[in-house]
């Protein structure tokens, strides 16, 4: 059983909610609601009104706290309690979701606090995300805090809820989620997105405009703006008339609509290459396989200037370190040997996949089929001597009788 999807009034509850509890709470520190994702005022105008004078998404709000084996690792728990009859099935949803990010980035997903899972802060975690359909950190709906804040001591330590309400229990919006805690905010939020696309303002409702705000001090890593991507949303999101908000300039890709976005295909899809891509821009292990001897997989031996000049698209790891051996090959798409290696790193046998079994077959029938050829054009060739050295006798005998 699958819930419904998320409505336009949980994102006004969750306002309503977010500033009750603002209102209640002892901390100095204050956040804003934009649309399902939070951030601090301070955060907020530098990286929407960029004020140089505050602070933004600095070092100290990533979740690269633990770094182990050539992966960044990060705690998750399941709050299953506030699940219900859903509890098994966020479980293998978050599954399918912590596959996407390890297969995609540097960033391993570890569950906590469940059964004979790890104690949540065990270790060197400090900080660690909890999905919860009823967070006690004043979110509601499908909505989460940007960046690394932790507890609501707001120090970036401790329990960090993302809440999972009533209809966001799809893979996309669970990425979605997690990817606004890992720090970034939506697609049609980017400082470039009006070379890309038109907000419609007339058509959005007055207490959601703001979610459509230009992030000015935010980072592209030099990607287009990318329709497909988690980050988002439909083409009438927060729509009063049903109308459309967000309009594709001519000649770029189309925002999906309703139908598109919601479709079994869409959102069960995990992250574009351009959403990977931002997140190895930030959550790097390039410097940290350096320092063990190693390369980083998604590196390219370039010096970062921001502009995503660094990164490779488009690779893939699904097990194992993200390090390399310097000066060994390394196949992105995984096959044979890189599979190999994988199933080695994670200490269990397991068989090839078909890509990887199909590619070892052709590559043996290949070396059979040159093997062969080798042979018979070394027997045309020793054929081909016998046949001279036949005919050089036939020549000398013809001489020699000339000769008489």
């Amino acid at each position: 059983m699958r819930p419904v999807k998320n409505t336009d009034a949980d994102i006004k509850k969750l306002v309503a909610s977010v500033k009750d509890f603002q209102n209640n709470d002892n901390s100095t520190l204050k956040f804003i609601t934009l649309g399902d994702m939070v951030m601090s005022i301070d955060e907020f105008r530098v990286r929407f009104k960029n004020a140089p004078e505050s602070k933004a998404y600095t070092g100290d709000k990533k979740w690269d706290e633990v770094i182990e084996d050539g992966r960044i690792k990060i705690q998750i728990n399941v709050d299953e309690p506030s699940f219900g009859q859903f509890q098994d099935y966020t479980n293998e949803l978050l599954d399918k979701v912590m596959k996407d990010y390890k297969e995609k980035t540097a960033i391993d997903f570890v569950k906590c606090g469940s059964g004979r899972q790890p104690s949540c802060g065990s270790g060197s975690h400090k900080t660690w995300m909890v999905l919860s359909a009823k967070p006690s950190n004043g979110l509601t709906g499908c909505s989460s805090y940007v960046g690394r804040w932790g507890d609501t001591t707001w120090r970036g330590t401790g329990a960090q809820g993302i809440s999972l309400g009533k209809g966001c229990l799809y893979m996309h919006t669970m990425i979605h989620e997690i990817m606004h805690a890992l720090g970034w905010t939506h697609e049609q939020n980017r400082p470039d997105r009006d070379d890309f696309v038109t907000i419609i303002w007339d058509n959005i409702s007055p207490q959601m405009k703001s979610n459509f705000n230009a992030e000015k001090g935010g980072k592209v890593f030099g990607t287009k703006y990318d329709p497909m991507s988690v980050m988002q949303y439909s083409s009438s999101a927060f729509s009063t008339n049903g109308r459309a908000t967000i309009v594709a300039k001519r000649g770029t890709v189309a925002i999906p609509t309703d139908a598109v976005y919601w479709s079994d295909k869409h959102i069960n899809k995990g992250m574009t290459d351009d959403d990977a891509f931002e997140i190895n821009n930030v959550y790097t292990l390039a410097e940290w396989c350096k320092d063990n001897g190693e390369e980083w997989v998604y590196g390219n031996k370039e010096a970062c200037d921001g502009s995503g000049n660094c990164i490779k698209k488009g690779g893939r790891v699904e097990n194992g370190s993200t390090c390399k051996s310097k000066g060994n090959r390394w196949r992105e798409d995984l096959t044979t040997e890189s599979v190999r290696e994988a199933t080695r790193t994670a200490g269990r046998t397991e068989r090839p996949s078909t890509e990887a079994r199909t590619t070892e077959a052709r590559t043996t029938e290949e070396t059979r089929t040159r093997s062969k050829d080798e042979d018979k054009g070394k027997d045309y060739a020793k054929g081909a001597g016998k046949i001279i050295q036949f005919i050089i006798k036939i020549i000398e005998i013809f001489l020699g009788d000339g000769s008489k």
